[in-house]
Formats: C-alpha cells, structure tokens, sequence
C-alpha cells in the first residue's frame, strides 16, 4: 500500500485550501430596498417609510468583511399623538394636554456608516447560502420638511382643538447613531446573489428619546472576484 509523508500530505491540503477558495468573492456591492417601521416613543409621532441602501464590502477573514454604507429614508409623515408630559398643560386645567395631529411634514433621513458582516458561505447541494449578521455606527442626517400640523381632539378640560393649525419651517438635526441586524443571501449565477436583510437602527438625541426604526428590505447583490 502507499503512502504518503507528513509534509506532502500538508503540502496537498493547502493547494486544495487555495484551490477550493479560489472563485469565493473578494468583494461586493448590495442595494437592499425595503420599508423603514419606527418603534417605540417614534411610532407614536412617524410613520412608514420608503427606504434604500447600499453597501460596498471587502473580504478581510474567510467569514468577515468591512467597509461602508450608504442609506435613505424618502420620507417619514409625520402624525400621531403627542405625549401630555411633551405639550405641558396648555388650559391651566393642572393636567398635563396630550394632542393629536396630522401633518404634510415628513422626515428624510440620511446615514453614512461604516459597516462589519460576519457569516460563512455554506455549499448546501450546490447552492451556496450566506447567512450574516451585520452593524455598524457613523453619522445620521433628518431633514425636516417645512410644513403645518393641524390638531386633533380636545385639551385635558375639553376644550376642542380640531382644525387648529401649526406653522413649521423646515428643520435638520445632525446626529451619531448606529445599527445592527442579520439577513440571508442566496448565490446565484452571474456572480450575484439576492436574499433580504432586517436591521435595527437607533438615531441617538440628548435631551430627548431617541428615534428608533426597523428596516426589513429585500437584497440584490454582485459579487467580484
């Protein structure tokens, strides 16, 4: 029978090494497209909006990349209810006045992050999956559109408010923040891949709660050897 000496066996193995890893991407760019959903004290006042993201990352470990992104919120309305403790007692009534509103008013928001994804291409049957988490933290931009709110309802002594409007010129609040989440990715021919992404983002505030949001998006992505 054959065999074989320690260093050739050792020597075999890492051409397999290099061989079997030689077609894995070294690098790739993703634009996910999915719908931001505030939680927390922010539902109270946003709702829903359009969002999109892209990503370029490189390969730096078998499992880990880096590098950044780019997103967009096209515009978050602004409505709901005010909490009593924000609007203060407005009739002298000694009971805090919580008011509802609409709005034409919308919040856009901006974030530039640097980014790390971890997760393994798993070759299951031929078909190629990479399951990830992925974060990162850097800068968060909110325009907000000039607009008016009108209100809604009536104080806590049942003065009546409805139609009551609001001037607001537009504002921008310039903030860190950061973002966490996971999502699955499936290759396909081509060297691209599609799958989806969920992601947890918080725009951190002083003074006042932060602005939190969940973004689950769809994700199309080329790879590049």
């Amino acid at each position: 029978m054959r065999t074989f000496s320690v260093p050739f066996t050792a020597m075999l193995l890492s051409l397999f090494a290099v061989f079997s890893f030689a077609d894995e991407p070294k690098a790739e760019f993703s634009l996910n497209a999915g719908i931001a959903l505030p939680t927390g004290s922010t539902s109270d006042v946003q709702k829903n909006s359009f969002s999109v993201d892209g990503q370029a990352l490189w390969k730096v470990h078998d499992i880990v990349q880096v590098g950044g992104e780019l997103g967009y919120m096209f515009g978050s309305k602004q409505e709901g209810t005010i909490p009593g403790n924000l609007v203060g007692d407005i009739d002298g009534s000694g009971s805090p006045s919580p008011l509802a509103f609409t709005s034409d008013i919308d919040a856009r928001i901006l974030h530039l992050t640097p980014e790390i994804k971890v997760g393994p291409t798993i070759d299951l049957s031929g078909i190629k999956l990479n399951p990830f988490v992925i974060g990162g933290g850097g800068f968060y931009w909110t325009h907000y559109t000039a607009g008016t709110l009108t209100l809604i309802g009536t104080t806590s002594s049942g003065i009546s408010l409805n139609g009551a409007t609001v001037a607001e010129d537009s504002a921008n609040n310039y903030n860190g923040g950061w973002n966490v989440g996971g999502g699955l990715s499936v290759q396909l021919p081509k060297n691209c891949a599609i799958g989806f992404d969920v992601r947890y983002h918080r725009i951190m505030y002083k003074g006042t709660d932060d602005v939190t949001f969940v973004i689950p998006s769809a994700r199309l992505t080329l790879l590049f050897q």
